[in-house]
């Protein structure tokens, strides 16, 4: 469908000039009429015998300058509404297109259930046959899969902001509170805290723990025995997340310079760096390439840990999260669309987008099911897709 923009336009203008011209000729009889009907009035003689020039008429000029105004305005707007129907027409286009091509539904609703949590649910983690959830305010909940129910739940902090469950604890960084906090799930209770800067993302790293140090610019290495910090990378700018390969590589984005960078494991300092797009914040890992959602422009790409080659980018929509591979798709959590979105790497593009209410943030696979954190509904989404 099209929208008829140039007669719009010209239609504005004539009528603009037409009313112009109307007021200049009532203008001007109105003056002939105050001079007598009939012929003008000769003009005034200066000392020097010349004729005098017009006198200008502040009660002639202004309506004329006020309508030319008018005109002006009323082309402008026309041209801004033209503009606008053409954003509008590109749109209904893009939209248009996907309905043909079938694309981008949501998720079955037989697919998908939700298990009511006391915390405000930010961020999921999933080992050892339970997933544990955390709250933005330091609450935790442990979750059974076996009967989709809560088995432990507790406080371990003021604030949160991820989660990572292993074999025999549950770690969670307190950001503001400058500390990294471990549960013991069996107590279900604060065993030990690691004094880290800042600390956002989280990764396990043989009997070690590899931690992000937004605020620090760094990723450091905590023995979980001796509590401390043993090594210390420093990546520069602000960095979100860390992810350690099966080939023993370890990356980590940096939110603020766009960048995704490799950090050699005998040195510990950066290796390469990698432009992947405007605000990274997690990393996926599909066994041959990585996976980056970049928050501020709204895309998931992937790219060759090799070469750092950006090799499909797709557009996920505003405020992606967390991301993750699993069931041969590609799973990015859309907060601020509030949408599960999935990818099929192989078909090259979107197939499906599920609305979850709320800001869907964090993101787990676990063997049969993809477990969705969404803050603001007090729940955890549980998604089996096969």
């Amino acid at each position: 469908m099209s929208v008829p923009r140039k007669p719009f336009i010209v239609g504005v203008a004539a009528a603009a000039v037409a009313i112009a011209g109307l007021a200049t000729y009532v203008i001007v009889n109105r003056n002939d009429e105050a001079d007598g009907g009939g012929a003008p009035a000769a003009a005034p003689v200066l000392d020097d015998g010349s004729a005098d020039a017009p006198v200008d008429d502040p009660a002639v000029a202004d309506p004329v300058a006020d309508l030319e105004a008018q005109l002006a305005d009323a082309t402008a707007r026309a041209e801004a509404a033209e503009a606008r129907a053409a954003d509008l027409e590109s749109t209904l286009a893009e939209v248009a297109a996907r309905v043909a091509e079938g694309a981008e539904p949501a998720l079955p609703g037989r697919a998908l259930q939700r298990v009511p949590v006391a915390a405000d649910v930010r961020f999921v983690s999933i080992n050892q046959g339970s997933v544990a959830a955390v709250g933005a305010f330091g609450a935790y909940v442990l979750i059974d899969p076996a009967s989709n129910t809560v088995a432990a739940a507790g406080q371990a902090s003021s604030t949160a902001t991820r989660v990572l469950r292993t074999g025999n604890s549950i770690w969670i960084t307190d950001f503001t509170g400058n500390k990294v906090v471990r549960i013991d799930p069996t107590t279900n209770s604060v065993a030990t805290t690691v004094d880290f800067p800042g600390p956002d993302g989280l990764a396990k790293d043989g009997g070690t723990l590899l931690v992000a140090s937004f605020t620090g610019g760094f990723v450091g290495r905590i023995d979980p025995g001796e509590g401390i910090i043993t090594q210390r990378a420093d990546v520069g700018g602000n960095p979100t997340d860390v992810h350690v390969r099966d080939d023993g590589t370890i990356w980590a984005t940096v939110f603020n310079t766009g960048e995704l960078v490799r950090i050699d494991r005998d040195t510990f300092t950066v290796a390469q760096r990698f432009p992947v797009g405007a605000g990274p914040v997690s990393i996926a890992d599909d066994g041959t390439t990585l996976w980056v959602s970049n928050r501020e422009e709204g895309t998931a790409v992937q790219v060759d840990p090799a070469s750092g080659t950006l090799m499909a980018s797709y557009a996920v929509g505003e405020g992606p999260t967390e991301i993750t591979v699993a069931f041969d798709r590609v799973w990015v959590a859309v907060s601020d669309a509030g949408e599960l979105v999935e990818i099929d790497p192989t078909l090259g593009r979107i197939v499906t987008r599920t609305p979850l209410g709320g800001e869907p943030t964090g993101l787990a696979a676990g063997p049969d099911s993809i477990w969705v954190g969404v803050a603001g509904q007090n729940s955890v989404v549980r998604v089996r897709p096969t």
